[in-house]
């Protein structure tokens, strides 16, 4: 299975035990927003016995004999013909670390297939530097920010000491410094699987060019809101920002009042450079500095204290055939 290969015979196919609730797990190098799956069946027997199966998605391993937590993508009555090829969409696109089929079949059964591609797409957060208003018992090596951008989804956190943490404290923050000012479509939060669903209370994500401060309310504009609590633990939280905004920083902070606490299982921040810059500006006192990147600018630098020049410069990186 995975190997693009349909045996013509019983063998070099996946086949679980005879039992209730047998399942096939697969965990994603990095968190996944599936669309659905399409699922291959034995072309030599047993295409009846693929009934009353699911398919989950989310960020609960599975466990033998439990049924699994997860959010269902699609519930597959069956039964199929041998070696028929058949896709199932997600009534809705998840997003997480495992997908689980597993059959909700209340008697003995084996689960058997020969070839399953999942359909969806990686998420995978662009670059920076994480950073948090505090860290929990003052312990970095086990509460540091950097937790959260590590493509980990940690199934006990009281065994596995490796997760975002904050203190409790008045408006506690997360803070992702991008390598450069990015335009941010979308911020997807990842839960505790294994506690603290009670905590998640006014989260509020902003980006923009402002830092976070320790004790203060973010001034960035926002890009989205949940007022929590949350259902359950593990749960993936949505943050779409209504308009793409634009900024060299991400911030996550609690507003709600009094003393709390922060902490998260992952973050995946979904963003892209608008523009592929062959010019770049920064203002000077008095002065307005233009640097050209590409080679095909043919210039080092231009220097020009009124707006005119610029535009001139401008147009000569354009002339030069290079975008802004």
């Amino acid at each position: 299975m995975f190997d693009n290969y349909v045996p013509p015979s019983e063998h070099h196919h996946f086949i679980s035990q005879l039992a209730p609730k047998q399942w096939l797990q697969v965990e994603f190098y990095f968190i996944k927003r599936v669309t659905g799956v399409t699922i291959t069946t034995r072309t030599d027997c047993c295409g009846f016995r693929f009934i009353d199966t699911g398919v989950y998605v989310g960020n609960f391993a599975a466990i033998v004999d439990v049924a699994t937590p997860n959010p269902i993508c699609r519930l597959i009555p069956g039964p199929f013909a041998d070696g028929s090829v058949t896709t199932h969409h997600c009534n809705t696109p998840l997003v997480g670390k495992y997908l689980v089929i597993q059959s909700y079949y209340h008697t003995e059964n084996h689960l058997e297939l020969a070839e399953l591609v999942v359909h969806g797409e990686t998420l995978s957060s662009v670059g920076g530097t994480a950073t948090s208003s505090s860290i929990y018992l003052n312990d970095p090596a086990k509460y540091h920010a950097k937790f959260a951008i590590d493509g980990l989804v940690i199934q006990d956190a009281n065994a596995v000491f490796k997760h975002f943490h904050t203190q409790w404290e008045t408006l506690p923050w997360f803070q992702l410094e991008l390598d450069y000012p990015m335009e941010v479509s979308k911020v997807t939060i990842i839960l505790r699987v294994d506690y603290g669903d009670y905590r998640t209370l006014h989260y509020v994500v902003h980006v923009g060019n402002q830092p976070a401060v320790i004790g203060q309310s973010s001034t960035n504009p926002r890009c989205g809101w949940f007022q929590g609590p949350a259902a359950s633990n593990g749960l993936t939280l949505e943050f779409p920002c209504a308009a793409p905004l634009t900024g060299k920083y991400v911030i996550v902070q609690m507003k709600d009042p009094g003393l709390q606490l922060l902490e998260f299982n992952e973050i995946i921040v979904e963003a892209i450079r608008k523009c592929k810059f062959c010019c770049q500006f920064s203002l000077c006192p008095g002065i307005i500095i233009v640097i050209f990147f590409s080679w095909m600018c043919r210039v080092s630098f231009w220097m020009a204290n009124e707006a005119g020049k610029v535009l001139q410069a401008v147009s000569r990186c354009r002339w030069a055939g290079s975008s802004i």
